[in-house]
């Protein structure tokens, strides 16, 4: 789960490109059920893409 994904503090801690960038990838996750949103807060559906994006936040933390 996350919020305020277009933020410049969300996108500075998780070294993302853009705003513009993470609008496109939720976008085209959202397109392919992957992702969805219930006020302003954005949920990984698929259990296996989650386990990654967690994944890869833990292992991008952890170099930090």
């Amino acid at each position: 789960m996350a919020k305020q994904i277009t933020s410049t503090a969300f996108i500075k801690k998780y070294n993302l490109r853009s705003a513009s960038s993470v609008q496109s990838a939720i976008k085209k996750l959202m397109e392919y059920h992957l992702a969805s949103t219930s006020q302003a807060t954005y949920y990984i559906d698929d259990q296996l893409m989650g386990l990654l994006a967690e994944g890869i936040r833990f292992v991008k933390n952890e170099d930090s």
